[in-house]
């Protein structure tokens, strides 16, 4: 087969006759669909790959969330505060954020071996003829269900960045609680707690639902009564989950 040198686009040289001899011969025989498939099959891989690397890189962004969190939490005076009166709070939300990225990660893991797998599928090259891959009215490529996998992202990304912003709302309601809580108990409002051992159940419970609004939360029930099977409070959280308090 003779080579025009000059044409946009060569064959590589080969040093070896038997290889050249057997390069020679495939593209003697190829025709246009041969070369189309072949073009086709490996802009499918470039694509695949992209996507693959786009979900390796949110895993690895959210695995760097949870080494973040982790360092915030151990951290005594993170954001230069002293938390004495709100640590626990505190540790709750790193606690349940740092719950809800391990679950992201998980699921984002298991959508990556899917995509890996039919990564794999689709950079082996077909052994039979390579047009036979693109034949009309065929749409079974494996790159649908690798794109079908990259579109996991955009949902995610919400998610994320819902998550950033509620945390961020989180810390900020609880720093203002961490330096309202010293005044509120050096003031004539606050209750030590011998003093509350002393109130009756329904005083208490008052109490305590004071206290669940004080700190953010909206109350739904004050106090228990006549079948309120153990529910004595119901309060709303800021992040709209229900508290419910015997």
């Amino acid at each position: 087969m003779i080579i025009d040198r000059n044409a946009r686009v060569v064959p590589p040289r080969y040093p070896d006759r038997g290889t050249r001899a057997l390069m020679g011969d495939i593209l003697g025989k190829a025709d246009q669909s041969d070369l189309l498939a072949a073009f086709l099959w490996m802009q499918e891989g470039v694509i695949g790959r992209e996507a693959q690397s786009r979900l390796e890189n949110a895993r690895d962004t959210l695995l760097a969330d949870l080494e973040t969190l982790q360092e915030h939490q151990s951290d005594p005076e993170f954001q230069g505060l002293s938390w004495e009166s709100a640590r626990a709070d505190l540790d709750a939300v790193f606690d349940s954020t740092m719950a809800v990225t391990s679950e992201e990660v998980n699921r984002l893991e298991e959508i990556l071996q899917a995509s890996g797998a039919t990564l794999d599928r689709l950079l082996c090259f077909p052994h039979k003829e390579p047009s036979l891959r693109f034949t009309p009215g065929s749409h079974e490529s494996p790159l649908n269900t690798v794109v079908a996998c990259r579109d996991h992202l955009t949902p995610l990304k919400r998610r994320r960045e819902a998550l950033a912003s509620d945390v961020s709302k989180q810390i900020d309601r609880l720093a203002d609680l961490n330096s309202r809580r010293p005044e509120f108990r050096q003031s004539g409002k606050s209750y030590t707690p011998e003093h509350m051992l002393r109130f009756d159940s329904t005083n208490f419970e008052i109490l305590i639902s004071w206290l669940a609004n004080r700190d953010g939360m909206t109350v739904l029930r004050d106090r228990g009564g006549p079948g309120d099977l153990g529910a004595d409070g119901i309060f709303r959280t800021p992040d709209n989950r229900t508290a419910v308090v015997q």
